[in-house]
C-alpha cells in the first residue's frame, strides 16, 4: 500500500501537473461516457497513479485544488473526470445559491462542494463542514485556504443520535470509503476512535437557526 503524506505547506502552483501526465489527464477528460470510456479512464489513469505519492495542483470545477490520486476515489475523479462529478447537483446549487444563505456539508472529504459553495457566499452566509478523517480533513483544510475562503467552519465529528465516541474505519485504500459502518469486508483499514454528536446540538452551539442547503455524503450511515 503507497503510503500518503499530506503537502500543505507548499503554495498552490508547487505540484502543477506538466508534460505527459498533462497530456494524459487532458485525454481522460475528454472520453465519452459509455464503456469505452470508462475502461479507457482506468487505464489510462494508472500511467499517472502507479508509484506517485506527490499531489496534483489543479484548476477542478472553477477552483483551485491540490488533489492526491492514490488514496481517494473522489480525488480521482476530480483529476481524471471533473466533468462527470455530481454535474447536476453543482448546476442546481450554481442556480439556487444566492446570498444570505446557509450550508452544511457532511461528510465534506477534501472539499469539492465545501469550497464550491463558499466562492458564491459573502459575510452573510454560514457554512458548517464536518470531516472526521485527519488526512482528508487536512487536505479539506488546504484547498479552503488555497482558494482565499474563511466562511467555511471546519468540525472534525461524526454526526451522530447521540454525543460520545465511536470506532470509526478508516480505509487506507479509499479514504474518501471511510465510515462508521461495519467495514469488516475491507482488509485495508485502520480503526479510530471519533468523537460524535447530534447535528441539532452542533447547530444550537453555533447559534445557526436554520438550513438552507443541507449535503450528505456519509457512505450510507
Amino acid at each position: 500500500m503507497l503510503m500518503m503524506t499530506n503537502r500543505i505547506t507548499e503554495p498552490f502552483g508547487t505540484f502543477e501537473v506538466r508534460g505527459f501526465q498533462n497530456l494524459i489527464i487532458g485525454l481522460t477528460r475528454r472520453l465519452p461516457s459509455n464503456w469505452i470510456g470508462r475502461r479507457l479512464l482506468v487505464l489510462l489513469r494508472k500511467l499517472v497513479v502507479n508509484g506517485r505519492s506527490d499531489p496534483l495542483d489543479l484548476i477542478v470545477l472553477n477552483q483551485k485544488m491540490r488533489l492526491y490520486a492514490a488514496n481517494n476515489a473522489c480525488e480521482k475523479r476530480l483529476i481524471f473526470s471533473p466533468q462527470r462529478f455530481d454535474p447536476e447537483e453543482l448546476q442546481f446549487l450554481h442556480e439556487i445559491l444566492k446570498p444570505p444563505f446557509t450550508f452544511v456539508d457532511i461528510g465534506a472529504n477534501v472539499g469539492a462542494y465545501s469550497v464550491f459553495v463558499a466562492r458564491r457566499a459573502d459575510p452573510s452566509c454560514r457554512l458548517l463542514a464536518f470531516e472526521p478523517h485527519p488526512e482528508v480533513r487536512e487536505r479539506l483544510q488546504y484547498n479552503l485556504r488555497a482558494n482565499d475562503v474563511q466562511a467555511v467552519e471546519i468540525f472534525d465529528i461524526a454526526l451522530s443520535d447521540k454525543e460520545g465516541t465511536i470506532a470509526f474505519n478508516a480505509h487506507t485504500g479509499n479514504i474518501g470509503q471511510s465510515t462508521i459502518l461495519s467495514a469488516d469486508d475491507h482488509e485495508s483499514r485502520q480503526v479510530l476512535s471519533v468523537a460524535t454528536r447530534p447535528l441539532l446540538d452542533v447547530l444550537n452551539d453555533v447559534g445557526m437557526t436554520k438550513i438552507d442547503i443541507l449535503k450528505i455524503d456519509i457512505e450510507g450511515a
